[in-house]
């Protein structure tokens, strides 16, 4: 007998599979397309500082024309910087199908292409490697998209088509602060798959923020690169340059000139942007191959006093050290190169330093429930809630929980202990709704009116549905719904719940016998990631 054989059931999958491609297939040849120009008003392009783009193409560059005509100067390969790591193509329809059509941009770097589709803000479709595709919206809702464009292949852009009848719809306004990032081939990405692995997305999407990746692979520092912030005005830029001066002839004190000279000219003529220089990431190489002594551990001091030294006459420039978050191979591609988790690390460190102790904040102090819920309703501030015991119960009945809709706080609660009695509240307690939010220090503990602590006998517990066997109709004590929010040393013992004692035994959801009431600790809804430590 033949264990390779494939059954029925098998074959009925395959079939299906074969007739639903066909049936698509039939669908885009038979359906007459609306072609869409990429130079149509409801396209939007992110990402880019200079665009070609009329009825036929957009060719989409994330260097300002003045850079590309006028700023080489040996440091760095065009071709590498007419790639587009961080640029996206924009628009909204209702269409049922979408055709995307590219082709390669002259004279670019060309490597494995991913494009990367997001719907609604969620990853909808990836690892596209064809110049032409079809992405499927069979809701037919009008959907926003973002189609993000590969990191190290260059594409231009040639249109849509969309079914017959539709059209795109306009985009909303969005005014987001800008962040620029300066660096060479760890910047660029090189080390992941994709723009969307790359540390300088992962900044821009925490922090809600437009996206110009100026990094470019193999280049070295150069004050040129300040020729691409002329007629911008961005709320943060990165530098993280100087690995590949390493490994040149000349001496790292003459790279380390440039740097500074670059950087000294950032926050000069760009006083309201905070400039955010990060010293080397860990790499396995020690020194340089060309120049003994080039080595690494030069290049990170140089970087230490250079930015000490400016900082002295410069209050908007602030320093990390890669080494921080980047610290081991487990977080390389190669020797230097970041793979997609060390990528997600160095992010963090950026989100976290600006977030902590860059972006200004108004301080708040309280020591209520009720100034507490007031204030988590406003944006840029440290709160701080005096230490003590808190029972929700000191809320009016009718509003008893706390939503922090607003956004970019540091809430902390360190040294607060609140208490829920069981019945008393029938929906969440606390509700993180805003974006880029820390919330740290909380204890919060469901408690019984009698008391009890450890239910033994199930029977008598599940008789009382007012006070003991009481939950929040599946909701959970602590909901996050905000993106990349931070939530830091926070316990939760949750109490409640009917039936209480016999896990799922009696059903899930709505198929249940008796009628759940049944609550949990946390719920994390967010689009882009939230984390809990």
């Amino acid at each position: 007998m033949n264990k390779n054989r494939l059954t029925p059931k098998s074959w009925i999958l395959i079939c299906m599979c074969i007739l639903h491609a066909l049936m698509l297939s039939d669908l885009l040849a038979n359906e007459t397309s609306v072609l869409v120009a990429p130079n149509d008003a409801k396209i939007k392009y992110n990402g880019t500082l200079h665009t070609v783009i009329n009825e036929t193409s957009a060719e989409l560059y994330r260097f300002s024309q003045d850079y590309l005509d006028n700023g080489e100067d040996g440091t760095f390969t065009m071709a590498k910087a007419r790639t587009q790591s961080g640029v996206s193509v924009n628009f909204k329809t209702n269409s049922p199908l979408i055709k995307l059509k590219f082709a390669e941009l002259e004279d670019s770097e060309i490597r494995d292409r991913r494009f990367s589709v997001f719907k609604d803000g969620a990853l909808a479709f990836d690892n596209i490697s064809d110049l032409e595709f079809t992405v499927d919206n069979s809701t037919e809702e009008d959907a926003q998209w973002e189609v993000y464009l590969p990191y190290f292949s260059g594409v231009k852009f040639l249109g849509l088509e969309l079914s017959e009848g539709k059209i795109l719809s306009d985009l909303p306004v969005e005014d987001k602060p800008l962040y620029m990032a300066i660096g060479d081939s760890i910047t660029h990405g090189v080390g992941q798959n994709g723009a969307i692995e790359t540390y300088p997305y992962h900044v821009a999407r925490h922090l809600d923020f437009q996206l110009v990746n100026l990094g470019i692979g193999g280049s070295r520092i150069s004050p040129e690169t300040i020729r691409n912030l002329s007629g911008q005005t961005p709320e943060l830029v990165t530098v993280l340059w100087g690995y590949n001066d390493v490994n040149q002839d000349r001496g790292l004190s003459e790279a380390i000139a440039d740097y500074e000279d670059l950087v000294e000219n950032l926050c000069t003529q760009y006083p309201d942007t905070d400039v955010l220089c990060i010293m080397q990431t860990f790499t396995t190489t020690v020194e340089g191959s060309r120049n003994d002594a080039n080595t690494i551990e030069l290049l990170r001091s140089l970087t230490l006093t250079a930015v000490e030294n400016l900082q002295a006459t410069h209050s908007n420039l602030y320093l990390i050290d890669g080494e921080d978050f980047v610290s081991s191979e487990e977080d390389l591609a190669d020797h230097v190169h970041l793979n997609a988790d060390g990528a997600k690390a160095l992010a963090k460190g950026i989100v976290g330093e600006y977030l902590e102790n860059i972006l200004e904040r108004t301080d708040v102090s309280v020591n209520s429930l009720a100034d507490l819920r007031e204030a988590v309703q406003l944006s840029e501030q440290r709160i701080v809630m005096e230490p003590g015991d808190y029972n929700m119960d000191d809320l009016s009945s009718g509003i008893r929980n706390i939503v922090c809709s607003g956004s970019s706080n540091i809430i902390d609660l360190t040294g607060v202990y609140i208490s829920s009695t069981v019945g008393t509240i029938s929906d969440r307690y606390i509700i993180i709704s805003g974006n880029n939010n820390t919330f740290k220090g909380m204890e919060l503990e469901d408690v019984y009116i009698s008391g009890l602590t450890e239910v033994t006998d199930f029977s008598a517990y599940n008789q009382n549905r007012n006070s003991l066997a009481r939950g929040l109709r599946g909701a959970p004590d602590m909901h996050v719904s905000g993106d990349g929010n931070l939530v830091i040393d926070v316990k939760l013992t949750v109490r409640g719940s009917y039936p209480y004692g016999y896990g799922s035994m009696y059903g899930v959801g709505s198929n249940n016998v008796y009628g759940l009431d049944k609550r949990c600790g946390l719920l994390i809804v967010s689009v882009m990631p939230s984390a809990l430590i």
